[in-house]
């Protein structure tokens, strides 16, 4: 997005109103508004690239769209959205959750790790991780139970 057109625009605008009285010092004062008014125009215009960019990318299933400054110009610029949080392989485990469960649930997730040739916490974090990773990627919250 060029923002040197549209300012320029807007200060001929702004000047243009100051022609119709024909007083030098309205267009002095005019031009001095102008001059006041392009870096809250920069900014309004970052605002609304930064909106859009927000709107577009909660459309995009796995990418998101940055606005980045480059000089005095924005660009959107879409990216593929890399992981927000770390994988457990990138991790160290060491955060603890207690977990009450029906000793039935605990011979299944025990049979089912065994089964894979994993730890129980290793077999339980791996499903945790895949179900959080599914609901991310759609945009959803956990608000269910879900099967291990």
């Amino acid at each position: 997005m060029h923002l040197d057109p549209v300012i320029t625009s807007l200060r001929a605008a702004v000047n243009a109103q100051a022609l119709v009285g024909d007083d030098p010092d309205l267009e002095l004062v005019a031009e001095r508004i102008a001059d006041a008014l392009e870096p809250a125009i920069r900014q309004a215009a970052l605002d609304l690239a930064q909106q859009a960019a927000s709107e577009i990318g909660a459309q995009l299933a796995e990418q998101r769209v940055d606005v980045v400054l480059s000089g005095r110009d924005l660009e959107l610029r879409v990216v593929d959205d890399a992981p927000s949080e770390p994988t457990p392989d990138d991790e160290e485990f060491d955060a603890r959750i207690t977990l009450r469960l029906p000793p039935t649930l605990k011979s299944t997730i025990e049979r089912f790790a065994n089964t894979d040739g994993e730890s129980v916490n290793t077999w339980v974090v791996e499903a945790l991780s895949r179900n959080a990773r599914r609901q991310t990627s759609t945009g959803g919250t956990v608000t269910e139970e879900f099967d291990l």
